[in-house]
């Protein structure tokens, strides 16, 4: 069966080099009814298009790819991505404004949309200064990767208005995956400095500090949160501030040398009291830490790194 399947697909592929179009269109239609490429239709539409474009015939394989896409009932076939990126590929050689808009927009109703397609389609609009279409795109974009959040505040950030811009970075640091968290805030807190000021970025900090999941991303932020406010002179606030994210750093790895920070900050600003203070925190955090089950992850790569 595969033989004969192969044969008639090759036989099609062959008629159209000798521009028998009609015959080569009743093989393939042929082909595409026979329960026998059932579960190949969409390579064999594939075959039939590029067999068309190799042979320089781009208004016949139009033709058929727009067939393929919207007069077909098959949801395999008119949910493939790579036949939405082949047809794509021929509106923007072929096409119009208006049809290549059409086919970025139907695959982002069909839901098979990718990033990268995507940023194209908002790009595409913004050339045509159709914003307030883009803006709808990158709303879509949003919910499927990091890189939407950041390109849709920017792109408000020179078209639209700040107060969308920091809107939509209130909703970036809720719902980006956790790996992501600390260049969302980062990001956040630039911007945040750039046009409202750099005290109005203590409540984005604080907001970090009290959301972020993974330990080492509390004490990055708190890091650069107690040296903004000792910039400020709060030297009270970084002492806190200090307390508060050492609960996340063992003193036995500390790779953002969070507790030597500390411990030259008491030097400069503090006197003995809040020294002693500081050396209790780390003696109770060191006992907190290694009464917990062991970081094997961590242990290899201070083993890798040589520190241990």
């Amino acid at each position: 069966m595969k033989i004969y399947e192969d044969f008639k697909e090759k036989y099609a592929f062959f008629l159209v080099q000798k521009e028998e179009f009609d015959e080569a269109a009743v093989i393939f239609w042929e082909i595409l009814n026979d329960d026998g490429f059932a579960n190949e239709l969409t390579s064999v539409w594939k075959v039939w298009i590029e067999s068309l474009l190799s042979e320089g015939f781009a208004n016949d394989a139009m033709m058929v790819i727009k067939q393929c896409l919207f007069g077909n009932t098959n949801k395999r076939v008119i949910h493939n991505i790579s036949l939405w990126e082949l047809y794509i590929d021929l509106e923007k050689s072929f096409g119009t404004f208006d049809t290549l808009k059409l086919a970025y927009q139907k695959m982002l109703d069909l839901k098979i949309i990718t990033p990268f397609v995507l940023l194209n389609y908002a790009q595409l609009l913004q050339n045509y200064r159709f914003y307030e279409d883009a803006f709808k795109v990158f709303e879509a974009g949003v919910q499927k990767a990091k890189i939407f959040y950041f390109m849709y505040a920017d792109f408000e950030e020179k078209y639209g208005l700040l107060n969308h811009m920091f809107e939509i970075y209130d909703r970036m640091i809720v719902n980006v995956q956790q790996q992501d968290q600390i260049d969302a805030y980062n990001l956040y807190i630039s911007k945040v400095a750039e046009h409202l000021g750099v005290t109005k970025t203590r409540p984005i900090f604080e907001n970090a500090i009290n959301n972020f999941e993974i330990e080492q991303n509390v004490v990055n932020i708190g890091l650069r949160f107690a040296n903004l406010e000792r910039k400020f002179g709060e030297i009270d606030r970084v002492r806190a501030i200090y307390i508060h994210v050492s609960q996340f750093a063992d003193p036995r790895g500390d790779p953002l040398r969070l507790w030597g920070i500390w411990e030259d900050f008491e030097r400069h600003h503090g006197n003995s009291d809040t020294y002693k203070e500081y050396l209790r925190i780390k003696r109770s955090v060191l006992h907190k830490f290694s009464i917990l089950p062991p970081d094997v992850k961590r242990i290899k790569e201070l083993v890798d790194a040589g520190e241990l």
